[in-house]
């Protein structure tokens, strides 16, 4: 039987569980008062879809105001339908989880309530499933107030999706690719026309540097990168070097380039991109602040 998560988990301790009776911290009891009218609690809900592995997902609510105070849940979609296969009310769903009363002070013993953004990666999920969150207020009687609501989908990754992909058990649930990609060497503008939102960001390579044994092979020329905990868990960089403006190829066999997507303006050398460099005595990710020449590409989920 599926999980269900109600996110029940350790970090819960930290949230605020103060009374969503008034809607979120407004004055009134009537949703339909001038002062709800003119402040309405707003949500935004994102699920980055390059973050989402098979047993993770990067889960972040922003209500417009950081001083509101609202509820959320986090459970499998099938939980909320009926034999139909039809998704029923989230209202009834969310009153029926107060057992000892119809009533927030019952809730609120069990669930979380949050005020101002929330934003965390949860783990241990099941691998293609699709997932529904949502944030919302409440009144006395475990009502949803009317415009006080927000919700999203998403599906974890199944196991046929992660096939080619390492998993180090990193905090952010990245998978990274177990070769370098395509037969050759990219300019930044090529590695993103192509890839995308499959290169890493500057963040995912200093996570995969801060979190795993890098170990200079001298043999292969390049980093073998194992888990902390399970070094037959592992991907080797090759030190392919990169090629300049004029197809050369500098530096091989002796450093290593592989790009991030994360560009950046810099008040001194104008725009710039991120790289992960490495050579025998020092593995970093720096910035350029050219583009115009080749380098490697990895690839992440």
């Amino acid at each position: 039987m599926k999980k269900l998560f109600f996110i029940l988990v350790a970090s819960l301790i930290a949230f605020s569980f103060t009374s969503c009776e008034n809607y979120g911290g407004h004055s009134s009891s009537d949703p339909s008062s001038s002062s709800d009218k003119d402040k309405p609690l707003k949500f935004t809900i994102s699920v980055p879809q390059d973050e989402i592995t098979e047993t993770s997902a990067h889960i972040i609510i922003t209500p417009s105001d950081p001083y509101e105070e609202y509820c959320w849940l986090m459970f499998p979609k099938e939980v909320l339908m009926d034999e139909k296969g039809n998704i029923g009310s989230l209202n009834q769903y969310v009153q029926g989880l107060a057992h000892d009363g119809n009533s927030y002070e019952s809730y609120k013993r069990n669930y979380p309530v949050q005020i101002g953004k929330f934003d965390q990666v949860f783990n241990e999920l099941d691998p293609g499933i699709q997932y529904f969150v949502c944030a919302f207020c409440l009144d006395s009687n475990l009502n949803i107030v009317r415009d006080y609501v927000a919700s999203e989908f998403f599906t974890t990754l199944d196991e046929q999706e992660i096939a080619g992909y390492v998993n180090f058990g990193l905090p952010s649930g990245t998978l990274w690719a177990e070769e370098s990609a395509g037969t050759g060497y990219y300019t930044i503008d090529d590695a993103k026309a192509e890839y995308g939102n499959q290169l890493p960001t500057k963040e995912q390579w200093q996570e995969l540097i801060d979190n795993c044994n890098w170990e200079w092979k001298n043999d292969e020329k390049g980093y073998l990168v194992s888990s902390k905990t399970d070094p037959k868990t592992n991907i080797f960089l090759d030190a392919f070097g990169y090629m300049n403006s004029k197809e050369e190829i500098i530096n091989a066999r002796s450093r290593g380039y592989y790009w991030s997507r994360t560009e950046e303006y810099d008040n001194t050398f104008g725009d710039i991109v991120y790289c992960m460099t490495f050579m025998e005595s020092r593995y970093e990710v720096v910035f350029f602040d050219y583009n115009d020449v080749a380098r490697s590409v990895w690839l992440v989920k």
